[in-house]
């Protein structure tokens, strides 16, 4: 049972990472400041609302908005999605197997 659930935890911190850093490649590739990559607040591309902080949990964010801006209901894009969701898979299984390992 502890197994599981640090794979759990690790998997999320590695979702989180990776929600991150697609973050800062978006930011970078689109001429922010290094300041603005790591400190302005996320906001919806379309309508530029700051989105609220229960949206920016990777994946459960994305599932609870159905995947759209909870102001203007644009659709949020699901290749950012698609690469939380794969990280969290192949981080819980790895992390799982190399437990087990130990054991």
């Amino acid at each position: 049972m502890f197994n599981i659930l640090m794979s759990l935890i690790i998997a999320m911190v590695c979702s989180c990472i990776i929600s991150f850093l697609q973050l800062c490649f978006y930011r970078m590739k689109s001429g922010f400041s290094l300041v603005d990559i790591l400190f302005k607040p996320s906001h919806c591309e379309h309508c530029q609302s700051k989105i609220n902080a229960i949206f920016l949990i990777p994946i459960y964010g994305f599932l609870i908005s159905e995947g759209s801006c909870q102001y203007c209901n644009e659709s949020i894009s699901l290749k950012y999605f698609i690469a939380e969701v794969l990280v969290f898979v192949m981080a819980f299984f790895y992390v799982l197997n190399s437990l087990y390992s130990i054991s």
